[in-house]
């Protein structure tokens, strides 16, 4: 009977190691701009060899107060002066290439619609990037997914701009337009 219970104590322990997401969430409050910051990090599935070691890639979706930015860390390679043109594909969708900016040192890529971007990956399960760094072959990086849409849900004050809007939402904007409408036409009619 000793031996189940401590079984039973081990998988308790263990169970949520295999509950975890592939998405590391880490939320502050910054009191210089009075905001809350929420930054998510997802590993790359697989390596790169750069500068002889393997290493991931790192998609990073940071929400500043619900304004989003979407950027990729290649691995720490210089990927050159000025921007870059990143080429994705999310799930089975056509690859798309936009041009990029570079920032940290021009090892990370920035993506220009960052909103878009996340809407469309919150519905797949898998992404991949890819660049060319400066007198290099190109590199790919792929992200699972599969945990994005529950952690949007999870923080819907800072994905507020990607999600749908509720009905009282919507309900309650086009009071305020009828009001503001017939108000502004009483004033120029003279009521």
């Amino acid at each position: 009977l000793g031996d189940v219970y401590k079984r039973q104590q081990l998988m308790l322990l263990m169970f949520p190691l295999w509950a975890q997401s592939n998405i590391k969430i880490n939320g502050y409050y910054e009191k210089v701009i009075d905001n809350n910051i929420l930054n998510l990090t997802i590993k790359s599935e697989n390596i790169h060899p750069i500068d002889n070691e393997d290493k991931n890639g790192f998609l990073l979706i940071r929400s500043d107060g619900g304004e989003l930015s979407l950027k990729i860390n290649w691995g720490g390679i210089y990927l050159g002066f000025g921007n870059r043109d990143v080429t994705y594909r999310i799930g089975q969708d056509l690859t798309i290439t936009e041009n990029w900016e570079t920032t940290n040192k021009h090892m990370v890529t920035i993506a220009k619609h960052p909103v878009d971007l996340i809407k469309i990956m919150q519905e797949s399960t898998t992404v991949i990037f890819r660049t060319t760094p400066y007198q290099e072959s190109p590199i790919s990086y792929e992200f699972d997914l599969s945990d994005l849409k529950n952690v949007i849900e999870k923080y819907p004050n800072h994905f507020r701009s990607i999600r749908p809007s509720s009905i009282s939402e919507i309900i309650g904007n086009l009071m305020t337009l009828t009001l503001l409408t017939f108000t502004l036409i009483s004033i120029i009619g003279g009521f």
